[in-house]
């Protein structure tokens, strides 16, 4: 398998140098904060496990990233905040944001609150939005939607809600759970909020898809859906998941999500209506059931939009339910919601990111201002565990960008343990810099996933290289 991958690398090559007048894109850029990563943690308890979970970049260029920060409780435990931190566009962290470029800021409603960050917006006027799901300390499976509104200047917008955190409930299940999973910015200031709740089906509980769309002042509109609330229930499905958002200037949003059968996607209007035009009844769907070659589970990670009006679905298929037995799976839909035959034959992409890694697990994905599809992984080894970020480009009829760093792909290992395959990171976004891709997540010292290793968060820019080109035209 490895010489299949090496004869590939050299085709890729030679078509490369044949079009030479390119700058190879996809080069690690060691400029980018210190020595090609700007790595960081708050240090808010001694040998901390901080994550980050998203990405965003300001209109000013200013790089913004969320997660949650291990905090000391008082009494010897420790619970999870949401942590902010600003970053300038060379990759430093920002001492004019809080000083240090670090915040951790909580209202009043959230002390001691476990939260886990699901997302990050920056507006317009540069002020941050995270999404998060927080639980009470005296009942942690108990999740419920927070959208935490922040100034430029990091402290929480009082204009949010009263305290800057909203607290919106889709009210499916008294003392039930709900989740964000991701937010959009609408015009006119207002947000857009998908996740999934807790819902009574036939004496059992089951989960459901939902959007929310607040007010600039973070208030539920209730002229939104039906009493402010959409509900995403394919029809025929059970277990919904939303995983991600996106909202299109014409007037229509979608949401991307799983079940127990497959992936889909579903569009609505700004009013919170199922375009039954989109796929069947508002839902298209794909599965890769027929391309494995083991049964396996299909996940939901991102969705984008070209300028076509084309839909990616960018996801994972899981094998054994082991999160170290995964390949990529992406599809195109046509704006009509159907499998797009002009995409890799039939519309649907299933492929490890090199076939001798046993795990390739898609977190996120963009199509650039040239209309490709980006997308950015994890990718390893399980003995001993040991994932690099990663990160895929394809042309728009779906075969591998052979500009993108010869073969389409690009693997950077940050190896936080200092020597070649010593630690372990997770990609958990991507943010489009021009024509430069920053990519987000969690690093680690050691191999292995121990839920009690030390962990910090990690940035690196993946760029065009121009003397690359011009030293093979010598």
């Amino acid at each position: 398998m490895k010489s299949k991958t090496c004869v590939a690398g050299l085709l890729s090559l030679v078509a490369w140098v044949a079009h030479a007048d390119q700058p190879l894109d996809g080069q690690w850029d060691m400029h980018f904060g210190n020595s090609g990563v700007q790595r960081y943690g708050f240090d808010l308890v001694a040998g901390s496990g901080d994550r980050a979970r998203a990405i965003a970049i300001a209109p000013s260029g200013l790089i913004y990233v969320a997660g949650e920060v291990e905090t000391s409780d008082g009494n010897g435990g420790t619970y999870r905040q949401a942590g902010l931190s600003r970053i300038t566009p060379g990759g430093q962290l920002d001492t004019t944001f809080s000083g240090d470029g670090k915040i951790v800021s909580t209202p009043a409603a959230l002390s001691l609150h476990n939260v886990f960050v699901e997302d990050l917006i920056v507006r317009a006027d540069g002020k941050p939005i995270i999404a998060m799901a927080a639980a009470p300390p005296n009942n942690v499976l108990s999740y419920q939607t927070a959208i935490c509104r922040y100034n430029v200047a990091g402290n929480l917008d009082t204009g949010f809600d009263g305290d800057g955190c909203a607290q919106p409930d889709p009210a499916f299940v008294v003392g039930g759970f709900n989740s964000p999973a991701a937010i959009a910015e609408l015009p006119g200031q207002g947000v857009l909020v998908a996740g999934y709740a807790s819902r009574i089906l036939f004496n059992l509980v089951d989960t459901v898809g939902f959007v929310m769309r607040l007010t600039s002042s973070g208030a539920v509109d209730p002229s939104f859906g039906q009493g402010g609330v959409l509900t995403l229930w394919p029809p025929g499905t059970d277990e919904v998941y939303v995983t991600d958002l996106v909202h299109h200037p014409d007037g229509y949003a979608y949401a991307i999500g799983s079940t127990e059968q497959d992936v889909w996607i579903a569009r609505f209007s700004d009013q919170g209506v199922l375009d039954a035009g989109f796929g069947a009844s508002g839902y298209a769907h794909v599965s890769y059931a027929d391309l494995q070659v083991q049964p396996g589970k299909d996940f939901a990670s991102a969705i984008a939009l070209d300028d076509a009006g084309r839909i990616y679905a960018c996801g994972y298929t899981r094998f054994n339910s082991n999160i170290y037995q995964s390949i990529m799976s992406i599809a195109r839909f046509t704006p009509n919601g159907a499998l797009d035959p002009d995409f890799s034959g039939d519309g649907r992409i299933l492929m490890p990111y090199v076939d001798v890694f046993p795990f390739s697990t898609v977190t996120d994905c963009k199509v650039d201002r040239s209309g490709r599809l980006v997308a950015g992984l994890h990718t390893g080894t399980t003995n001993p565990i040991s994932g690099d970020f990663a990160a895929v480009r394809f042309k728009v009829d779906g075969s591998a960008d052979e500009t993108f760093n010869l073969a389409g792909q690009v693997r950077v290992g940050i190896d936080a343990g200092g020597a070649p395959g010593l630690g372990h990171e997770t990609v958990a976004a991507i943010a489009l810099q021009g024509p430069d891709i920053v990519i987000a997540g969690t690093a680690s010292a050691v191999n292995g996933d121990g839920a009690n290793d030390p962990t910090d968060f990690a940035v690196i820019r993946l760029r065009s290289d121009q003397l690359l080109r011009d030293g093979f035209e010598q």
